[in-house]
């Protein structure tokens, strides 16, 4: 390891501290330097408006519990005050449980909730379904956080508000004394958005871009249903489901004398407010709407009995008129619908109901989906409307009536055949409709089957999926074996065959199988199927009809067991990747699986192979404590190799087990292969087991339990323990875990700074810049100061690491550090780089330190500062990965080469919404781009001004081969216009509509969730 040396006379620098207009100014002895310290000044003009006072810690905490109070998501309890005290307590449970969040850059992982708060990214942003309990996740959160009191919280439910101004009202109306502005700033705070997808629907690109100015580097944790095309500056997440544990223990727990659901059923109940309702409502109940329906029956008893058509007439009037979610519209149509059937006082039994109420003349259900369900039930008593047919949101509304057992109206009309078959196939499988015959939906399937054009015959594919008659389904499968033949994605076929209307009729699925594209077929049944498939699959296998492994993994799966003809041969389903076991890991229902892989972990797991990641996905996704418990009395005995791998599925098994295996495998033997179960921390474990860590080991990991046992109290005994000085000390264990404290105490700087003298190790400096990166700079002026004057003679390592942080307070504290010398100002940062331009301008750590000054690197890069081509591309690879702002001549010089011109929509990735149409359309004509990265590009966020660019990116890609991706990337550039322009745009350059045209108009239909044109191609009013 390599030394640098350097007397620090620490006690003979003084340092003064005074004011000027710029903010504080530190004046030193060291070169005549001025460090100035000035407020970040934004360009927008949310933060040019006067800023007031900030509020103090208690006046912010105030804040936070009214908005927790004013924000709770409604409570489904209150409305069974009979329901039995089993139920209570089970959903008691319940509520108690801490949800976890996966995103692809950390393998897919499972993340608690609470981590997000103290990643090192700011801006995140969770997606789930309906009914997944994000609501209450993010509400919880903000409860744990203001109890941790380690950072304040602002919950703020934007679902449905319109404009940014909306949001910054609801803070008003708690306490109108705030300035809402100022607030957000507070680097003490972060903010809970609720809703972020349904945010804005009007005006998306505007007020959701001024939202993120105006939170700027706040902390943000947002959720929503879908991840959209604005919203790159999010690190994405997914809510985890309910644990099929979770779900078995709270309906044993409200029905004690009852056994587990069945398999099938997990997949609903893993959905919270599924489960909330089927405990509630006593259980036996198997779809979503079903239970949605009880729900309001519960409630409504004693109402007249035309109450239910008045309020859903009124819900499915309001969905389809542009009044939105306002609620004095909605009580307004209530009394409308009211009138024809004499319900009087419909007000008052609204009130009494108690599942819409007013929140700020906004419509609040008691859930998304019960408002959803209620809208399906109002639109399903009248014919269907063209806005209700061309509206594919209201979907979701059809299917939860429908499920719910509401009738259609017969007969079924061209007016809903003719524009969405796949609809009216749907409608033909009400309750009602089942069994009659639907000449019309035969007649229209079999026009369609013999169309020429692909995509006309995909719909209807996807209609006789949902049809369920033998003749359609035969010809559906021959679809599906002509995509696959033409090499076309079949996502929205495969999504359309529920393998419940397809299981009276396995022969037909059996005379598919050994064609083109078959395998699609048992992926879906794998992801879907129930038991009922168990035999048809044994069969296929028997018959050599299908693969042995691909049928005994799609039978684990729709079983949740593992059958008898499976069990000797399960080494072939696992194989080399384990690959087949996905569809066991998404469903997460079968503990027999993970019973045995438990047992026989050890013979699969070798240093040659990522087998154990996917064998760890099934252990974790099942969660069975019986399972676990196995592998806790078996762990001792596995090598060592085996222990390190399945260390990453303890993590994920809970703070206690967590517990348990730390207190279990640090009590002694050989620990180093075990960094997994270093790296947590478990409140489960003692003050006294964290001490005796710190004697015996993991060290580092008994002081950061100590830390977040005891929080600030163990940075007195940590400080007390540091070496007197750091000279000659290679590493300090102390000083290593000093970097887990978040916001240490300022006292530390001091404590760090006087023992910097003598010969100080690369690792020591290291840590000290970590530590320092964790105080507030405004608290250590004086240490500042002396840590300045080192800067000269830092390596360049270490100077990449304090640059690094000044990026970081700047962002989190608005902090500059500045630097005066004669004739020349500028930030400390900027000085460093140009400091250390000559010596150091082609080592590797410069290029990475040159980043943090982005202009500086763009004007270096202009210059040809680098010469050899593996430096330019190692700095433009470096632009690729950050905010790059638009510079038009770095625009122009990337243009210039034929090899960096691809580069370009990475480059500026973010800044999109500043690049000229000009400079698009030059890109566009430039061959050395991919045209597929150029659209996403111009995708991720368009300008509905920029409507000659996007013709002509239209006509290129209607000039290409057929390409399914591209369309959706084309598809998210048109969503920004409103339906009349895009008509207009898309029927002056598609007159008539050819096969590639219509495949890439149901992609823009999907993006907009709304028709453009009707099942024969013709374009919609």
């Amino acid at each position: 390891m390599k030394f640098f040396q350097r007397l620090w006379k620490t006690e003979d620098r003084r340092v003064q501290i005074g004011r000027d207009n710029n903010g504080i100014v530190i004046t030193g002895d060291n070169a005549n330097i001025d460090l100035v310290f000035v407020d970040a000044r934004a360009a927008d003009t949310d933060a040019r408006r006067v800023r007031t006072r900030q509020l103090t810690i208690d006046e912010l905490r105030l804040l936070a519990i009214k908005l927790i109070e004013v924000g709770k998501p409604p409570s489904l309890i209150p409305l069974f005050p009979g329901a039995a005290a089993s139920s209570f307590a089970a959903l008691d449970r319940l509520s108690k449980i801490r949800r976890t969040v996966s995103g692809e850059g950390n393998g897919n992982n499972a993340v608690p909730l609470l981590d997000l708060s103290i990643s090192e990214e700011r801006h995140h942003l969770i997606t789930a379904l309906p009914g997944s309990g994000k609501t209450y996740a993010l509400w919880q959160l903000a409860t744990d956080l203001l109890e941790s009191q380690s950072i304040v919280p602002l919950f703020l439910p934007i679902s449905g508000a319109k404009t940014w101004s909306d949001v910054e009202a609801q803070i008003s109306e708690v306490d109108s004394t705030i300035d809402v502005l100022t607030l957000l700033q507070d680097e003490r705070v972060i903010v809970l958005l609720d809703g972020w997808s349904q945010f804005a629907v009007g005006d998306v690109t505007r007020e959701r871009s001024r939202a993120l100015r105006v939170l700027g580097g706040r902390r943000v944790i947002a959720n929503g249903r879908l991840a959209g095309a604005l919203d790159a500056g999010f690190r994405m997440w997914s809510l985890d489901k309910l644990s099929n544990a979770w779900v078995s223990e709270t309906v044993l727990l409200a029905f004690p004398s009852e056994s587990a659901p069945p398999a099938p059923l997990f997949d609903l109940l893993c959905i919270p407010l599924a489960l909330a309702l089927y405990v509630l409502l006593g259980g036996k109940l198997a779809t979503r709407g079903q239970l949605l329906s009880k729900l309001h029956d519960s409630l409504s008893e004693g109402f007249p009995d035309a109450f239910r058509d008045v309020l859903s007439r009124a819900a499915a009037r309001i969905k389809l008129s542009k009044r939105g979610d306002q609620y004095s519209a909605f009580e307004n149509e209530v009394r409308e619908q009211a009138r024809p059937g004499g319900v009087e006082n419909p007000t008052k039994l609204l009130d009494q109901l108690g599942t819409i109420v007013d929140r700020a003349d906004r419509v609040l259900p008691i859930h998304d989906l019960y408002w959803s369900w209620l809208v399906g039930v109002g639109l399903l008593l009248d014919d269907p409307r063209p806005g209700a047919l061309q509206d594919l949101t209201t979907r979701e509304s059809y299917d939860l009536a429908l499920q719910s057992g509401a009738h259609v109206r017969l007969p079924i009309t061209n007016a809903v055949t003719d524009v969405d078959i796949v609809l009216a196939a749907t409608f033909a499988t009400a309750y009602n409709a089942s069994s009659e015959r639907h000449v019309d939906i035969e007649r229209s399937l079999a026009s369609m089957f013999s169309d020429e054009r692909l995509p006309v015959k995909c719909r209807a594919a996807q209609a006789a999926f949902k049809f369920g008659r033998v003749q359609e389904l035969r010809q559906a499968f021959g679809v599906v074996s002509e995509l696959a033949l033409s090499k076309v994605p079949a996502h929205q076929l495969m999504q359309a065959i529920d393998p419940n209307i397809l299981a009276p009729h396995q022969v037909i699925a059996s005379q598919c199988l050994g064609k083109e594209g078959s395998e699609l077929l048992v992926d879906v049944i794998a992801d879907r199927g129930g038991p009922e498939w168990v035999g048809w699959l044994e069969r296929a296998a028997t018959s050599q009809m299908l693969p042995f492994a691909d049928a005994a993994a799609a039978a684990m799966a729709c079983t949740g067991k593992m059958p008898d003809w499976v069990r000797p041969r399960m080494s072939e389903v696992i194989g080399e990747h384990g690959s087949l076991l996905r569809p066991i890991i998404k469903r997460g229902n079968n503990v027999e699986v993970a019973r045995w892989l438990a047992e026989h972990y050890q013979e699969f797991v070798v240093p040659t192979s990522g087998l154990w990641f996917r064998l760890n996905e099934v252990l974790v996704s099942c969660r069975d404590e019986s399972v676990i418990q196995l592998i806790f009395q078996r762990f001792s005995d596995w090598s060592a190799y085996a222990q390190e791998t399945v260390a990453y599925a303890i993590v994920k098994f809970g703070e206690s087990w967590l517990a348990r295996f730390q207190e279990k495998v640090f009590a002694g033997g050989d620990i180093h292969h075990l960094h997994e179960l270093k790296k947590f921390i478990s409140r489960g474990i003692s003050e006294k087991t964290a001490c005796q860590w710190v004697e015996n080991g993991p060290v580092e990991l008994g002081w950061r339990t100590l830390i977040a046992l005891r929080g600030h109290e163990v940075v007195t005994e940590l400080t007390e323990l540091l070496p007197s000085s750091f000279d000659g000390v290679l590493s300090s264990e102390i000083l290593n875990a000093l970097k887990f404290v978040e916001r240490p105490p300022a006292s530390v700087a001091s404590e760090l700074v006087k023992r910097v003298r003598g010969v100080i190790s690369p690792k020591v400096m290291q840590d000290i810049i970590i530590v320092l990166g964790h105080l507030d700079p405004r608290t250590i002026m004086t240490e500042l100061g002396i840590v300045t004057a080192w800067l000269p003679d830092l390596p360049i390592y270490h100077v990449n690491q304090f640059v690094k942080v000044l990026n970081k307070w700047e962002r989190d504290f608005g902090f500059f550090l500045k630097i005066k010398l004669e004739g020349f100002e500028s930030t400390v940062a900027d000085w460093l780089l140009r400091d250390r331009l000559r010596s150091h301008g082609h080592d590797v750590f410069f290029k990475q330190l040159v980043m943090s000054d982005l202009s500086l690197a763009i004007q270096l890069l202009l210059a040809g500062h680098w010469q050899d081509d593996a430096s330019v591309k190692d700095v433009v690879s470096h632009l690729t990965a950050v905010a790059v702002s638009y510079d038009e001549k770095l625009f122009n010089w990337l243009l210039s080469k034929g090899e960096f011109a691809q580069k370009i929509p990475f480059v500026f990735a973010k800044s999109i919404d500043s690049v000229p149409e000009a400079a698009l359309k030059s890109a566009l004509a430039v061959s050395d781009i991919n045209f597929r990265s150029l659209v996403s590009w111009i995708g991720s966020r368009p300008s509905a001004v920029h409507l000659e660019l996007h013709r002509e990116v239209l006509r290129k890609a209607m000039g290409t081969t057929l390409d399914l991706y591209l369309y959706r990337d084309l598809a998210k550039v048109l969503q920004v216009h409103s339906r009349i322009v895009l008509l207009d745009l898309l029927s002056t350059e598609i007159p008539a509509p050819d096969e590639k045209a219509m495949w890439l108009i149901r992609e823009i239909e999907l993006t907009r969730s709304e028709l453009l044109i009707d099942e024969s191609g013709k374009w919609l009013g």
